[in-house]
């Protein structure tokens, strides 16, 4: 799991509201393009500006920019909710600078402990560590794609 949403952000009123009216149009697409660098805070992709470019052509495109706003209206309660019936490894990614969480190792540490999984914390990674450090993410999930196939699937901290 990277940068796993699985519950709902205390998040206050007030930014709730700030949030949506910065995601409608015709400002919002120029507004979450905007955003998106923020979400690679220490090692953009090479490709971050064509990128970009891909989503402000998608968000022009009719029904993309409402699709995408509805996905930003969902709530996590329901994945909260079934954590407790996850039965397969699990191995929770995170950027320690991910700006969607406070304080991202508390977070992936609590989705961690729920699901009996293990931790990646990505020294000065955002939102997207896979991107902006495949050197460190990917030789971490093929060692733990490794454990779980030598333990037969087993289920389990350290699997």
């Amino acid at each position: 799991m990277v940068g796993p949403f699985v519950r709902n952000p205390p998040i206050g009123l007030a930014k709730l509201l700030l949030f949506r009216l910065a995601l409608l149009r015709p400002w919002g697409p120029s507004v979450w393009n905007s955003y998106v660098p923020k979400l690679y805070p220490s090692h953009p992709p090479p490709d971050l500006d064509e990128h970009r470019a891909r989503i402000r052509a998608s968000l022009q495109k009719p029904g993309h920019a409402a699709a995408f706003v509805e996905t930003t209206h969902t709530s996590h309660a329901p994945a909260e909710a079934r954590l407790a019936d996850v039965r397969a490894p699990a191995l929770v990614v995170m950027g320690e600078s991910d700006p969607d969480f406070s304080d991202p190792r508390a977070e992936a540490a609590y989705v961690a402990e729920r699901l009996g999984g293990d931790v990646l914390m990505i020294p000065g990674g955002g939102h997207y560590p896979h991107a902006e450090y495949p050197d460190l993410v990917n030789p971490a999930i093929t060692a733990f794609l490794d454990r779980v196939i030598a333990n037969g699937g087993q289920v389990g901290a350290g699997s």
